[in-house]
């Protein structure tokens, strides 16, 4: 039960991770100026912490294991290494299987 638990929490975060980077990459692929991309980048980053927020006392059960990820600021060099590592593991997980 703990592992489905640990389990859950990851897949949300993940999920939450991925959402704000799509939203990112909507955002600066917008024909927006410049300052209203950075107003909209602010309010992206303070929603996401607020669904976090959510998460933790909605479905978590108070589960803080993301907290300190959460109470750093959030930007896109911290967005990047988990969207290209959790990304690519299903191919990397393919050719394991596929080598035997």
């Amino acid at each position: 039960a703990e592992y489905q638990a640990m389990k859950r929490y990851q897949n949300d975060f993940l999920e939450l991770v991925f959402e704000l980077r799509e939203q990112l990459a909507a955002l600066y692929a917008s024909a927006q100026n410049p300052a209203a991309k950075r107003h909209a980048k602010v309010q992206l980053f303070a929603a996401a912490q607020r669904r976090y927020q959510a998460l933790k006392t909605e479905r978590w059960n108070g589960f803080a294991g993301y907290d300190y990820w959460f109470g750093q600021d959030l930007n896109n060099a911290k967005l990047a290494p988990i969207g290209t590592y959790y990304q690519d593991v299903p191919a990397f997980r393919n050719l394991f299987v596929a080598s035997g």
